[in-house]
């Protein structure tokens, strides 16, 4: 499953990285953490899930860019 950090994830639903973030700590999209600084990874299918489930946009030609990377 390809995975994408919180920075990209923003850019991908439009929205700013303190509500994606906000989103992740409270639960409504599935995240994980990695490393020493914790740095958080969601997975493009929770999110698109998420982006549709809740009416927000989604970038499909920006997700797969990144899931590139």
């Amino acid at each position: 499953m390809p995975e994408v950090t919180l920075t990209q994830a923003s850019e991908i639903v439009r929205r700013d990285r303190a509500t994606v973030f906000r989103w992740c700590e409270n639960n409504l999209i599935p995240s994980r953490r990695i490393g020493i600084r914790r740095d958080i990874r969601i997975q493009v299918d929770d999110l698109k899930s998420f982006a549709l489930k809740y009416g927000y946009d989604f970038d499909a030609a920006l997700a797969a860019k990144y899931s590139q990377l």
